[in-house]
């Protein structure tokens, strides 16, 4: 699901469950996608929105999307039968009507609708009978309980009727009959937007709307682009690059009906007054809609539309004129590959086969398919909780984006929204969250909560997840909810436990495949890595590689070799400085970071005070303690590799960290050597998993 299609069936849930609707005019657009889907619901049975599924939501637009394929039918007085036909092929297999044909958002509705306004006007100029009038009108009122961008289509339609009157002849209608299609569009307007009487505050917002919408068309924003944003989309403009997925055949010939409607050395010499109107219509639409900054490519079907049937009218004129074989096989071969051929197959791959792929022209910030990992991991991360899906999971996303996953936890009953981080999530038993927030967000959870109440949290999901492309998304879980999951089926209550575990354990490492041992001694502990890889001799490699850089840091970082950088740094006087190596540099600074986090509880600097608790010199101690150093009595020049002490005093002892970060750049080499999975440890005081 979209992120559109999620708030609109969110939006939809009030209607269904309450039984109310209340028009917002700052979001969301018309009502009518919101009403129409209660029949799709009441058809099957579904009264919660627990429910109801996407079947239910898409119907409606895959309803109206299948008659709007009928609409040219309106035209049979002024098309051909067999222009008609063709316009309604095109229609059934345009890439972009079958793709937005199955997408919940108001544009088939308002698609369908202006194509009842237009078919039902040409039908009424046609033979001035008042059912057409009254018709015409009420297809303008639910253009506009739509979408506000009906608008346009309006104005493009009553400047083409202008200037066809002006260019041609005066069109008659009668003053009743106008009244009566205004009267019939109002009324139309009135119930949906008051909610059939329900929420009458909603006539006014639907006026008021118009101002929100017009700062918000030329306003800076992420969906502002180029004029030709649309013609990019519909049209092969790229030469120098392979062929894209395009609808150059609906184009070209549209565009040679603008060139025939107003030429007189054609079919078209007699200027009838349809196409001429189709044509002035066509390009005013697309105009205004190239014109305005914010774009979206589902609102280019307005004027693909009015394409359409401009096509429809060529594709008749080009078969009339072929007189020859050779014509007539060359025009219908051109028929066959890019008015059947071409649409059909497209259609089929761009709504089946990269439904959500970006590079479908249609996708447009489209979920990801992980989304289904991520729901379905948290769905078996709840079954070890006693509540189920009655468990508090905190969702994050700064600015409300965290949609569509309102829509596919809807089954849930505790799942709270954020756009911040809120100290309310500690302790939460599930978090998901955007990756950009987590930093912050295990500050909070570690940082904010009393000692005694903090909790270990284990990350959620196994691999990186996007909700959408470019957007990464994290889970985590509680560390005694993941203890559960990991229990054996005795210790754990059959109610409870999960139908397929988050993590495989196994018993015995020797049951591991491929799993080979390295142990060295360094730092006065045995360090040990176990490998997983199908080459021993590789993995052993690579683990002598990890092994001779702990070596190194040994030598840089023990207070115990005399010409370590730690020892060259504790003879020095104050405000002298010592050349050393960037790792020195850097296990600094991670020293300096882990004393401000810890409040000064854990101080390298403090080796003398170490040395004198080790002899029991307490009057040593308590002389110490009272002239007490910290880190920041240290400076650290990163581009320079230099320490310099500021006091007397200094004395560097990295047992708490030094085996750490060790293990650490362990890692990294491993990693550099392309090994995903491994475990290491420093005397088993400091441990580090791989994959």
């Amino acid at each position: 699901m979209h992120t559109d299609e999620a708030v609109h069936a969110e939006k939809f849930k009030a209607l269904l469950q309450e039984g109310f609707y209340a028009y917002d005019p700052d979001e969301f657009h018309g009502p009518t996608l919101n009403y129409f889907t209660l029949i799709s619901a009441g058809l099957r049975g579904e009264k919660t929105y627990t429910e109801i599924n996407e079947v239910t939501l898409r119907l409606i637009p895959a309803v109206f999307g299948i008659a709007l394929i009928l609409t040219p039918l309106f035209f049979l007085k002024g098309m051909s039968h067999r222009a008609v036909f063709f316009s309604c092929f095109l229609l059934a297999f345009s890439p972009a009507f079958v793709y937005y044909s199955r997408y919940y958002i108001q544009e088939m509705l308002l698609v369908f609708f202006t194509a009842g306004f237009l078919g039902c006007g040409w039908r009424y100029i046609d033979s001035r009978k008042l059912i057409w009038a009254v018709l015409s009108g009420v297809s303008i009122g639910l253009m506009h309980a739509s979408k506000e961008t009906f608008i346009f289509s309006i104005v493009a339609a009553a400047v083409a009727l202008a200037f066809c009157i002006f260019y041609d002849k005066p069109c008659r209608i009668k003053y009743s009959h106008l009244l009566a299609a205004i009267a019939a569009m109002v009324i139309t307007s009135i119930l949906f937007f008051s909610s059939f009487g329900t929420n009458p505050s909603g006539i006014l917002d639907s006026v008021a709307t118009y101002g929100i919408w017009a700062q918000r068309a030329g306003a800076p924003s992420v969906h502002a682009h180029p004029w030709y944003y649309y013609l990019d989309i519909l049209t092969w403009l790229e030469f120098i690059e392979p062929v894209t997925w395009n609808e150059d055949g609906i184009v070209v010939l549209a565009v040679l009906g603008l060139l025939f409607a107003f030429t007189r050395r054609t079919m078209f010499s007699e200027k009838p007054v349809l196409i001429q109107f189709l044509a002035a219509y066509t390009i005013i639409l697309t105009v205004i809609y190239c014109l305005i900054p914010y774009k979206t490519p589902w609102c280019l079907l307005s004027f693909l539309f009015g394409m359409t049937l401009l096509a429809g009218f060529v594709i008749d004129w080009l078969i009339g004129i072929t007189q020859t074989i050779l014509e007539k096989i060359c025009i219908n071969s051109l028929i066959v590959v890019f008015v059947v051929a071409s649409p059909i197959v497209q259609s089929w791959f761009l709504n089946f086969q990269y439904a959500a792929d970006p590079t479908n022209p249609y996708v447009y910030a489209h979920t990801s398919d992980d989304i289904y990992k991520m729901v379905d991991t948290v769905e078996k991360a709840v079954q070890v909780t006693a509540e189920g899906k009655e468990t508090l999971v905190h969702i994050i996303g700064a600015d409300r984006d965290y949609w569509p996953l309102p829509w596919y936890l809807r089954n849930y009953s505790k799942v709270g929204y954020w756009s911040e981080i809120d100290p309310s999530i500690c302790g939460s038993p599930l978090i998901l969250a955007n990756a950009e927030h987590e930093q912050e967000l295990l500050e909070m959870l570690y940082s904010v909560p009393e000692a005694g109440h903090k909790h270990l949290y284990i990350l959620l999901f196994e691999d990186s997840l996007e909700l959408r492309p470019g957007v990464e998304w994290r889970g985590y879980i509680r560390k005694d909810l993941w203890d559960r999951s990991q229990h054996s089926p005795e210790s754990v209550d059959p109610a409870m436990k999960p139908k397929e575990k988050i993590l495989e354990s196994v018993p015995d490492r020797e049951m591991i495949q491929d799993l080979v041992k390295f142990s060295h001694r360094a730092m006065n502990a045995n360090f040990e890595i176990f490998i997983q890889h199908e080459d021993g001799t590789y993995a052993g490699r690579a683990a002598r590689a990890a092994f001779n850089e702990v070596d190194r840091l040994e030598a840089l970082l023990s207070r115990y070799i005399d010409n370590s950088d730690v020892s060259r740094i504790n003879l020095l006087s104050p405000f002298e400085s010592v050349i050393v190596d960037e790792h020195t540099i850097k296990c600094l600074q991670v020293a300096q970071q882990a004393y401000k986090l810890t409040d000064g509880a854990f101080n390298v600097t403090i080796g003398n005070l170490i040395a004198a608790r080790k002899r029991a010199d307490n009057e040593q101690v308590s002389r110490l303690m009272s002239e007490l150093t910290t880190p920041e009595m240290i400076r650290l020049d990163d581009a320079g590799h230099s320490v310099k002490v500021l006091r007397k005093g200094v004395n560097i002892d990295l047992g708490g960290i030094g085996k750490g970060y060790a293990v650490d750049v362990a890692a990294d080499v491993l990693t550099k050597w392309g090994i995903k999975k491994a475990l290491i440890h420093g005397g088993a005081s400091s441990v580090l998993a791989l994959g």
